[in-house]
């Protein structure tokens, strides 16, 4: 599985083995994941491009990833932006009580000591689950919509289509998961982080 992650230098690589770790055998096609200064109106977005369409390879797709892209998967990929003001800011916003998104999964520790790992944990697994639904088309969604249930402080704005509610209901089922092996793998034991 091919992963690359420009987030912070301190951690590319541990997410880069957390996403293989996590989602190999799941997501087939290659994972490219960056923190967007200019993505202001939304947390995360995905897209699937063809890397052939690109006048100019977006800045860190370096020529071997393309390579790799063009010769082993059909010239597809997967290009995750992750709002770096959401990423930057959400330290104050988990520590108050008014929060967009249930955090009830993460331990009190982790939100004070990780804050910005929660968020972004987050956000990340929910445009995994939408890359996830691509790579899958006959599976594509786990969360049928008619079968959505009410889930305290979700968003009405996951309610609206299936695929948002499908993978915002699969990141809160996977983001403990994924934050606590990433942690694992800075040094930090999962029991040191409850």
């Amino acid at each position: 599985m091919l992963v690359k992650c420009l987030v912070e230098d301190s951690i590319n690589e541990l997410l880069e083995s957390t996403i293989q770790k996590t989602y190999e055998g799941i997501i087939e096609h290659p994972i490219f994941i960056k923190i967007q200064p200019k993505l202001t109106n939304s947390h995360g977005l995905h897209c699937y491009p063809n890397i052939r369409a690109y006048e100019r390879l977006p800045s860190g797709i370096d020529n071997e990833f393309a390579s790799l892209v063009k010769m082993e998967y059909n010239d597809m990929f997967h290009y995750i932006s992750i709002s770096e003001e959401g990423y930057n800011n959400n330290k104050i916003t988990l520590l108050e009580e008014d929060v967009y998104w249930n955090y009830d999964c993460y331990t009190q520790q982790q939100i004070n000591d990780f804050p910005e790992l929660c968020y972004f944990t987050h956000v990340l697994t929910h445009e995994l689950q939408h890359a996830w639904q691509y790579d899958s088309p006959h599976e594509l969604i786990r969360y049928m919509h008619e079968d959505k249930k009410e889930i305290p402080n979700l968003d009405e704005h996951f309610y609206r289509t299936i695929c948002e509610y499908d993978a915002e209901v699969e990141a809160m089922n996977k983001r403990r998961e994924f934050l606590d092996y990433l942690l694992l793998l800075q040094g930090v034991s999962v029991d040191e982080s409850i």
